[in-house]
């Protein structure tokens, strides 16, 4: 049962023993005085509405946001999944060039209506989730990855061995990527984004939810072999592919109830694109040149991805034919596969929340 009493109310202190759940809609200042009452062991769940932000959040109390007044219909609408627990949070994946389907699939799930509320990337999925934080459109989105990940920007960088930043290749790519965030910080991106990297000193995951989105993109696109780490004090960050390719669990972290992740690594590969019907099977040769080393890599990241991936509610896994991250070339049919997908799971979704379609800039 929900029960909306306004904080005047003053049987206010005896309704609150028998609720198992308070979310205040408040000023910081009556947040401040509702935190010292007594809640029957609650934690307050605070809303603030004001022009300035707290500090810190009252003793006893968590804020789950803040919002100038007066309040739009967006803020209303995340108010509404805050509430019915459904706030959506979506994590993509690494994958180079296949990356083109978190597009395919992102069209797909803004058409169908869904808004989500938390974003977390890794390797090329945080340059796509970066988009998504900034509240591009589907369109902008196709249009910011045709542009980063293009021959001309990110050919150079993906054919690099052994990279250094004085590299030509290198520099062209991480400008692009400093062009991205513009100066941005976490702070300022409208959706709440987690971007995915590895800390070799620490050898354990990192992820960036705070501080320069600039410094978060360089760390999470170092891909060993293409780039030296990124130092950050007392970090070495690498992109995050080895360690956590899908970084679906940090959705969780970052206050999301329902989570979707898409997987660009998955076990599945098709004989053929199914755009090219009825064009003969490509026959899948063993790699006269792969390293069996190098193979045995994929395969754990692949594994890896895998298993992250499956922690989310809703996994959109698209289905490639034999290609390479470095295929640039396929864009189009890696973004169709990404639509491909995810269309196909859209049943599941709508089984677990509605669609929101909300007009940008409401």
């Amino acid at each position: 049962m929900l029960a909306v009493v306004p904080a005047s109310d003053p049987h206010l202190g005896g309704l609150l023993r028998h609720m198992d759940r308070v979310v205040l809609l408040t000023s910081r200042a009556t947040a401040t005085k509702w935190a010292h009452e007594r809640l029957s062991g609650l934690t307050p769940e605070l809303f603030l509405i004001g022009e300035e932000a707290p500090l810190q959040p009252p003793a006893g109390a968590r804020v789950v946001r803040t919002a100038k007044p007066p309040l739009s219909a967006i803020e209303i609408q995340w108010l509404g999944r805050h509430l019915s627990r459904t706030k959506l949070g979506l994590a993509l994946g690494a994958g180079g060039a296949k990356g083109f389907a978190h597009v395919g699939a992102f069209k797909v799930l803004e058409g169908a209506g869904y808004v989500f509320d938390y974003v977390a990337g890794s390797s090329i999925g945080s340059i796509l989730g970066s988009g998504v934080a900034m509240g591009m459109s589907g369109a902008e989105l196709s249009e910011t990855a045709h542009r980063l990940l293009s021959r001309e920007v990110c050919g150079p960088y993906f054919r690099l061995t052994g990279g250094t930043p004085e590299d030509p290749g290198h520099q062209l790519f991480y400008r692009a990527l400093s062009q991205l965030a513009a100066g941005r910080r976490f702070e300022d991106l409208p959706v709440p984004l987690g971007i995915m990297t590895a800390d070799l000193n620490a050898k354990q995951a990192y992820l960036f939810r705070s501080g320069s989105l600039e410094d978060a993109l360089h760390a999470a696109l170092a891909i060993p072999g293409l780039a030296p780490p990124v130092e950050r004090e007392a970090q070495r960050l690498v992109d995050g592919v080895t360690i956590s390719p899908v970084p679906t669990a940090a959705l969780k972290d970052m206050g999301a109830d329902i989570t979707v992740s898409v997987n660009l690594m998955a076990r599945e590969e098709l004989d053929r694109w199914p755009e090219d019907d009825p064009v003969p099977k490509v026959e899948k040769k063993r790699s006269k040149t792969l390293d069996p080393m190098i193979e045995t890599l994929i395969m754990l990241q692949t594994d890896t991805s895998v298993r992250n991936a499956a922690e989310a509610d809703v996994v959109i896994s698209p289905k490639f034919a034999p290609s390479s991250w470095r295929d640039i070339h396929l864009a189009g049919r890696f973004e169709a596969a990404g639509r491909r997908e995810a269309s196909e799971q859209l049943d599941q979704l709508h089984a677990l929340a509605s669609p929101q379609n909300v007009l940008k800039g409401a």
